[in-house]
């Protein structure tokens, strides 16, 4: 998902499942399914869960989304204390999908080559289940 670098190395580590359905009438659901962090360079961690929702549109190799609805849930614990969430990490979990991204599909797999700066991408691989 490329949060370490979203989040200026505030993310060192993810684990869990996100789960993305796109429906025949331009809908689709993003939703983590205990999808957990590690957070920072302490003793740091995050626990995420819910969905996103909204519509796609694909042109070409581009897959453009819009949020319509964020359900998100973050908790942050950092050396055993409830910390509220910095708003980089807060906004990149609940918009689940960028906005814009090249894609490519085949045998199964859907791989969203999410931007990352001006020229990087980060290449995120999802498989059909």
């Amino acid at each position: 998902m490329g949060l370490g670098t979203l989040t200026n190395g505030g993310v060192s580590a993810v684990g869990g499942t996100v789960r993305i359905t796109f429906a025949a009438d331009h809908t689709y659901t993003f939703s983590y399914d205990r999808v957990s962090l590690s957070v920072g360079k302490s003793s740091g961690s995050a626990s995420v869960n819910g969905p996103v929702t909204g519509t796609w549109r694909l042109s070409g190799d581009r897959l453009t989304t819009t949020v319509n609805a964020s359900r998100i849930a973050v908790n942050v614990t950092v050396a055993g204390v409830s910390v509220t969430p910095s708003q980089t990490l807060n906004d990149a979990l609940k918009n689940g999908m960028p906005s814009s991204s090249r894609v490519t599909c085949s045998s199964g797999k859907l791989v969203v080559a999410v931007p990352q700066g001006a020229a990087a991408e980060h290449q995120v691989t999802f498989t059909q289940g």
